[in-house]
């Protein structure tokens, strides 16, 4: 179950942009901030690669923050999406690597 006072949720359409980052950022903080940690549920539809999604979760900022405050998060996406990602269908071996 979602806890709708913990969580943040956000879908992914498309190339992500710093503002987007930024908000969804903003939101994870708040919410750190007044109940000391955070769960993430991240939906993707079509995001252009694992290239974008490294730089969202793992950029320097964001890193440290996830680090320290996320409790859980959930990544919900295609089967299609993990496999061209490098991240599924070939007996748990990942071209790419997770970071």
């Amino acid at each position: 179950m979602v806890n709708s006072t913990t969580t943040v949720h956000f879908k992914i359409n498309g190339p992500l942009d710093r503002a987007e980052v930024y908000a969804v950022f903003r939101q994870m903080k708040k919410i750190a901030q007044t109940k000391g940690e955070v769960n993430l549920l991240v939906e993707i539809d079509f995001i252009g690669g694992w290239r974008y999604f490294r730089s969202f979760f793992f950029g320097k900022k964001i890193k440290g923050f996830a680090l320290r405050h996320i409790r859980r998060y959930a990544i919900v996406t295609n089967k299609a999406w993990m496999e061209n990602a490098g991240l599924g269908g070939d007996g748990g071996e990942s071209k790419q690597g997770l970071p």
